[in-house]
């Protein structure tokens, strides 16, 4: 049930899953609203799985009383577990708590977490179906397990599958062909409305585990350029998630995230992101004489003025300009954000400061803090918050570490640098 992803690097040639025209729906003179239709596969994009579950259900947890009950399954299955796959996992909290099966004070807290639009009239009151059960056989030799296609929670009309292996990347093009399609119900226009969903389950070494996902992306056009949109390849859910590439972009180029720019036809638009109610795409024109900030690459870093932690001191965009400034969003809660400190240490060593300055943005508290720079002996300056404002709000941060390299102009020219090789990629800029 859980909402984590795990992101793993293909590319899937798609073809259209589903046929619908799209139209540009007029607005007001700047904000645009786009059509889209699905297409099958995971396009230019990195794709995104989650993990089935094996533990056992707990009878104290918020969710127990929202489990299935399932028939059908084979009975010379001695060992096995069920799960219960979310494709909707907005519709599935509302329509347990209608029914009673979560209890106000969960169903409020998951609201405010998951930032679900309770505005949004395309939801169900009574059930429907939004989930997949799938039953997996852990007695066998071989992994195998019955997926429910038709949402009737019984295996005994379904057939037996074998995960397909996730450690041979050379066929990775055709992973997507092996999903099977499974039924999805939805509200449009306050009607039910229904679809077949391509699932995908992949047994995985890396990660000992079967991984599900959605290998679904989405398409729209404007001014005869195909729009190409990253909804998460996890739930089928529009208010999170929504990367956009322009056709022919290839896996390793950068998308435009949500609040970013992407350029059409020499015009600049703001990925407004995805109505969770149409899944239509909202993009803002920007007037050409508008001065952009911004946070991706190839535009100008959104100004700022903090004070540094210890030392109080005042920094803002414009004292470090005529400098490289190395950026990082970070805390010290974060263990991908700790690995990482003694190549940042090395590269901080080894560069010329009157080349490049670092600046870490902590979301963090103070002692915990202030107690890390000395134990790992972080000698830049850093600008702490403790929760998601100021700088961090300015620079829509929600994934940790971010790092951005930004230019004695103050544009920023690469983003998320790391590893190894931080040093020798940083001197590359530099020089």
């Amino acid at each position: 049930m859980t909402r984590k992803i795990i992101p793993f690097f293909i590319l899937i040639s798609s073809f259209t899953f589903s046929c619908t025209e799209k139209k540009q729906i007029k607005t007001n003179a700047n904000l645009i609203k786009l059509e889209t239709e699905f297409i099958k596969g995971y396009g230019p994009f990195s794709g995104g799985m989650t993990s089935l579950s094996y533990s056992e259900k707990d009878s104290t947890s918020s969710w127990y009383r929202t489990s299935s009950e399932v028939t059908g399954i084979p009975n010379n299955w001695e060992s096995y577990f069920t799960d219960e796959y979310w494709l909707n996992s907005d519709q599935f909290v509302y329509q347990n708590y209608k029914a009673g099966k979560l209890d106000s004070a969960f169903f409020y807290y998951l609201v405010e977490s998951w930032n679900i639009n309770l505005d949004n009239t395309e939801f169900s009151d009574t059930p429907i179906i939004c989930t997949a059960s799938v039953v997996v056989n852990t007695g066998s030799p071989e992994l195998e397990f019955i997926i429910d296609t038709n949402g009737d929670l019984d295996f005994s009309d379904e057939e037996i599958h074998q995960p397909i292996p996730f450690n041979d990347w050379s066929k990775q093009d055709s992973l997507s062909r092996h999903s099977i399609l499974v039924d999805y119900e939805y509200i449009k226009d306050g009607e039910v409305q229904s679809m077949k969903v391509p699932v995908l389950i992949l047994n995985s070494d890396a990660h000992k585990n079967l991984l599900i996902g959605t290998p679904l992306h989405l398409k729209s056009t404007l001014e005869g350029t195909d729009i190409l949109i990253n909804f998460g390849f996890r739930l089928l859910t529009f208010n999170n998630k929504s990367s956009l590439k322009l056709a022919g972009a290839s896996r390793i180029d950068q998308p435009t995230e949500k609040n970013e720019y992407i350029v059409i036809n020499n015009s600049r638009y703001v990925n407004l992101g995805l109505e969770a109610n149409t899944r239509n795409l909202l993009l803002y024109k920007i007037p050409s004489d508008s001065l952009v900030n911004s946070t991706q690459v190839g535009f100008h870093a959104i100004p700022f003025e903090e004070n540094t932690f210890i030392t109080d001191k005042k920094v803002s965009l414009d004292k470090y300009k005529g400098k490289y400034l190395y950026m990082e969003f970070w805390g010290s809660w974060c263990a991908p954000c700790i690995k990482e400190i003694p190549n940042l240490k090395h590269a901080y060593s080894n560069l010329d400061s009157s080349k490049i300055k670092f600046l870490g943005i902590a979301k963090d508290d103070s002692t915990s803090l202030h107690e890390l720079l000395l134990d790992k002996g972080i000698e830049w300056d850093q600008i702490l918050r403790n929760s998601s404002e100021g700088i961090i709000a300015d620079y829509s941060i929600e994934d940790y570490p971010t790092s951005l390299l930004i230019d004695v102009k103050g544009n920023i020219v690469a983003k998320n640098l790391r590893g190894d090789n931080l040093l020798d990629t940083l001197n590359y800029y530099l020089n």
